[in-house]
């Protein structure tokens, strides 16, 4: 479970969050609908502790810092290394966890492309690895922000399936301004309007 109280971010005399308070309940996948600009990513990161931001964050009743090796996360820029091959990307950045084979299966991220340099990549392939490198170690909270720019149809599909059947079911908040792709995994679907997060009709 993820619990946001009174979040609220200003931008110089732009207010980005205003008293935002939500609760993501533990093994639900939530939709934030948001198209960009309204501060998606600014949430994201006041929730990563990447931000500083008036409020409170709470995971499992607790602070971000004794589950953070538990928090996979993907922005519309996937963080990934450049020089350094996908392989490598995996082993340094999916942590100690062995790769889920299954994962890497369903994002098509084979031995072949594995081994290029990052740097070669396209941009749907380097989302797909920074995506695999969220997902291989099973983390109990997954923040995904456009997950599904850069990825032709098919691929968009595969990334649905894939979520949608993820056995361990994480918390899985999914950020964007795709209804069809978002709606297709969620079990809720909320919007984040004038700051705040309302509940979609």
């Amino acid at each position: 479970m993820i619990e946001a109280c009174g979040l609220s971010r200003t931008y110089g005399a732009r207010s980005i969050l205003d008293e935002l308070s939500w609760t993501f309940p533990t093994g639900t996948r939530t939709h934030i609908d948001a198209p960009n600009g309204t501060g998606k990513t600014t949430l994201f990161r006041c929730l990563l502790g990447l931000e500083e931001c008036r409020g409170s964050v709470a995971y499992q009743g607790g602070p971000l810092d004794v589950v953070r090796g538990a928090v996979g996360v993907v922005f519309d820029e996937p963080v990934v290394y450049p020089r350094l091959t996908g392989a490598r990307n995996l082993a340094l950045l999916g942590t100690a966890a062995p790769s889920d084979e299954g994962v890497l299966a369903a994002l098509d991220l084979h031995p072949r492309l594995l081994a290029r340099r990052v740097s070669g990549y396209s941009a749907g392939e380097r989302k797909r690895l920074a995506l695999g490198v969220c997902l291989a170690s099973r983390p109990s909270y997954v923040l995904l922000d456009e997950v599904d720019a850069g990825l032709d149809v098919s691929m968009r599909g595969r990334v649905a399936e894939l979520l949608r059947q993820l056995p361990w079911r994480p918390t899985v908040l999914l950020a964007g301004h795709n209804p069809p792709f978002f709606e297709s995994i969620a079990d809720e679907v909320v919007r984040l309007n004038a700051g705040r997060l309302e509940r979609a009709a």
